[in-house]
């Protein structure tokens, strides 16, 4: 009897973690794609807006710089390296940074909004994509607005929207821009569209650091794969339970 419950445990076992194990391996190739599709403003499909309603909605949007220091590292969603390698990142509390070449955050912004966003950069210029709205609002490193558009729902669009949303790798004057996370797959795979770490390597193969908000990340991932193996164990005790219940109705039955 005992046999049988080792087997089945290590069954459970198995199957949850070829799963874990699959979709990390899935996520690392989808990372390590070194293809970038340009994206243009002119590529997508407009809808004209009046002034009164693009200053409708800039006021809701509420964009303004943040002159405080930047302390806290939080993850982020989106990153994107212009001509003067400069590197912006969008991050998950509706904020926006600017890094220098010598990786100083130099401009903090934020913004309220709905729903997912993405960053990218326009000459000296950022864009915000604002997914769930569909609008592309431009404006300049002092917060100034420059233009914006609403998209409309077609499927040249959709696909527009698809490659903004896939976040890949950039290269850039012979250097290499890549995410990457300190737990490796399984941190991919709880921490979804989200990335800690943002890497250079250059050509020779040298990785530098460009940021890091790893440690707020960890204890969260140690809290999740508590509640996992929490979750997993508490299937396998109930199973466990079903098993000697059956075993004992049937035990009753032959006698």
């Amino acid at each position: 009897m005992r046999k049988k419950y080792f087997c089945v445990f290590a069954a459970i076992f198995l199957f949850v973690t070829m799963n874990f194990t699959v979709l990390a391996r899935d996520r690392e190739v989808y990372l390590s794609d070194e293809t970038v599709a340009g994206i243009h403003l002119d590529d997508f499909e407009t809808i004209p807006l009046t002034d009164e309603r693009i200053q409708e909605i800039w006021n809701n949007i509420r964009l303004k710089e943040i002159k405080e220091p930047y302390q806290d590292a939080e993850a982020f969603t989106s990153f994107d390296v212009s001509k003067n390698d400069m590197v912006t990142l969008g991050l998950k509390n509706n904020k926006v940074i600017v890094l220098d070449s010598n990786n100083t955050v130099i401009k903090q912004f934020s913004f309220e909004s709905e729903g997912s966003f993405y960053v990218r950069w326009k000459g000296d210029h950022l864009v915000l994509f604002l997914e769930r709205s569909s609008l592309i609002v431009e404006f300049t490193l002092f917060g100034e607005l420059v233009n914006m558009v609403d998209t409309q729902n077609n499927l040249t669009n959709d696909a527009l929207w698809r490659a903004i949303t896939t976040q890949r790798p950039i290269k850039i004057h012979g250097n290499l821009y890549k995410t990457q996370n300190p737990m490796g797959g399984f941190g991919d795979l709880i921490f979804a569209q989200s990335y800690p770490q943002l890497i250079k390597v250059d050509e020779k193969g040298n990785a530098t650091m460009i940021y890091d908000a790893s440690g707020k990340q960890i204890p969260k991932a140690i809290t999740i794969f508590c509640l996992i193996l929490t979750f997993v164990f508490t299937c396998i005790g109930g199973l466990i339970w079903q098993i000697k219940k059956y075993a004992r109705l049937q035990s009753s039955i032959t006698k």
